[in-house]
């Protein structure tokens, strides 16, 4: 979203608990929104929790390459988001 919205940021870097999809990580579509919805898929359908999280974990990496490529400096949190995909 902020890449396609033209923001250019000097340095970049992700800070999310990408080591624990299900418990630590909440999927980006539940950001502004409901975060009661994401708890009970938590609980519901943990698996669908843990697919969502994978993608929006996806989107998360793209945008950091996307930066990248636009001239900003980026860097990893230590936190395992990029291996996780």
């Amino acid at each position: 979203m902020l890449v396609k919205d033209g923001f250019k940021p000097d340095i970049v870097t992700d800070q999310t608990s990408a080591h624990d999809e299900l418990n630590g990580y909440v999927p980006s579509q539940y950001y502004g929104g409901s975060l009661k919805e994401a708890v009970l898929l938590r609980k519901q359908n943990p698996k669908r929790y843990i697919q969502q999280s994978m993608e929006s974990m996806k989107q998360h990496c793209k945008a950091l390459i996307d930066f990248k490529k636009k001239g900003s400096v980026v860097f990893d949190y230590g936190n395992n988001l990029r291996v996780r995909l």
